[in-house]
């Protein structure tokens, strides 16, 4: 079959969805699968084999039941329901990105602020605020690498 049928098909996979703008999308549905996997481990949802068969072979089957149903969750999310998780979270967190990433003065000395702050209160600053400014800087490095490889003017 030739590349351009192969495209023009539509079966390929996207790499766009693997930039800075998914993100937070992954990291949202990480969270919610291993919740939903933890759901299912508490309420002793899974396959469970004879006592005669060896734990590791048992314990390899643990996983199907609950695996299956995050896959089909998130399949039917995003191609039955059609629901975009990476852009409902880009434009809901892009207000705050251009305050927390540091993109401008106020989000940079806001950041320091906080960090000083909690070291005032005898937290160690860099390790309340990194998880959360993290992210957007990730996100800050990834559009910039992006737009340097596509030749733009990152220095503006």
């Amino acid at each position: 079959e030739d590349v351009d049928n192969v495209i023009t098909a539509g079966r390929y996979i996207n790499l766009a969805n693997l930039g800075s703008a998914s993100l937070f999308g992954a990291i949202v549905t990480a969270l919610l699968s291993v919740e939903i996997y933890r759901f299912f481990i508490e309420k002793d949802i899974m396959i469970k084999m004879p006592d005669g068969v060896p734990p590791e072979v048992s314990n390899s089957f643990i996983a199907l039941i609950p695996g299956a149903v995050i896959l089909l969750l998130f399949w039917v999310i995003r191609h039955v329901i059609g629901f975009d998780l990476n852009g409902f979270l880009s434009t809901l967190l892009m207000p705050l990105k251009g305050i927390l990433a540091g993109n401008s003065l106020f989000g940079g000395l806001l950041t320091v602020f906080l960090i000083c702050f909690f070291w005032v209160l005898g937290i160690h600053g860099p390790a309340i605020m990194g998880p959360v400014i993290r992210p957007f800087w990730d996100m800050s490095i990834a559009e910039n690498l992006e737009a340097f490889t596509n030749g733009a003017n990152v220095h503006q």
